[in-house]
């Protein structure tokens, strides 16, 4: 198999060895935040079918944080610019991009998730409009399919020099977007080397979008659906653009 495709895999395994008990934590956490404290066996006693009952004061005090965060405007400002007309002009482009991104909403939507279960994450990418590469900042519900540098010192892994994030996408789908691409057939073998938790389901590919920096001070990111590369392209940003918002400091597996 291509020799680069192997290499994004091997980074894959060396996330998924580093975080997994991490994000199992997150999952675990996430399951108390919805209720989910009482084992089958318990609500089957108490003659509960589903979720039972919370005894837990946790939403008040996500809330209190959460509407707290929420009179902070969220929002950048353009100064010390000699070039006034300039400063304007980026300064209005700004506003747009914010507004269109929902940018307030959407880092307080990471910044729940991070209060909630440690795990807030946004991602940059860009798409292109009339030869324009315009931002697009979302939230990342699925911290499962965040594969973060393994080798990150920093908490919001702003020191990575690589990061991933790994998705499904049904093969008839991805043969009716990607028309000019003959992708290649997955044997069971090769569907099964990847983590565990990025096993893609028989009728599926793995799609994994890959960031890497660059010896240029930049980073290139590629596109992976299956084993077909139909991405492979370079950004004009200076950092990997996954963005982990710290909700709480923890102790596991002898590391913060």
């Amino acid at each position: 198999m291509n020799e680069e495709f192997e290499k994004i895999k091997d980074f894959l395994h060396e996330s998924f060895d580093a975080y997994s008990n991490e994000i199992e934590a997150s999952k675990s956490d996430l399951e108390f935040y919805s209720g989910n404290q009482w084992s089958n066996e318990l609500k089957k006693d108490l003659g509960r079918r589903k979720n039972s009952f919370i005894i837990s004061e946790l939403p008040k005090y996500i809330n209190a944080i959460k509407s707290s965060a929420s009179k902070n405007e969220f929002h950048g400002e353009i100064v010390e610019s000699n070039n006034v007309e300039l400063t304007d002009k980026l300064q209005k482009a700004l506003n747009k991009v914010e507004s269109e991104n929902q940018f307030k909403l959407t880092m307080l939507n990471a910044l729940e998730s991070a209060i909630i279960h440690g795990q807030g994450v946004i991602s940059l990418s860009t798409i292109d409009k009339k030869g324009i590469a315009y931002p697009i900042l979302e939230h990342v519900r699925d911290v499962a399919s965040v594969a973060f540098d393994p080798n990150c010192v920093e908490d919001n892994k702003s020191d990575a020099e690589a990061g991933a994030i790994v998705q499904f996408i049904s093969k008839a789908k991805a043969k009716r977007l990607y028309k000019d691409v003959d992708f290649e057939e997955i044997t069971d073998k090769e569907r099964t080397s990847f983590p565990p938790c990025w096993i893609a389901p028989k009728n599926s590919f793995t799609q994994i979008t890959y960031y890497e920096l660059n010896e240029d001070g930049g980073v290139n990111v590629q596109k992976w659906i299956g084993k077909n590369k139909v991405v492979d392209e370079q950004l004009t940003i200076s950092r990997i653009p996954l963005y982990k918002i710290c909700g709480y400091i923890m102790y596991r597996d002898s590391k913060f």
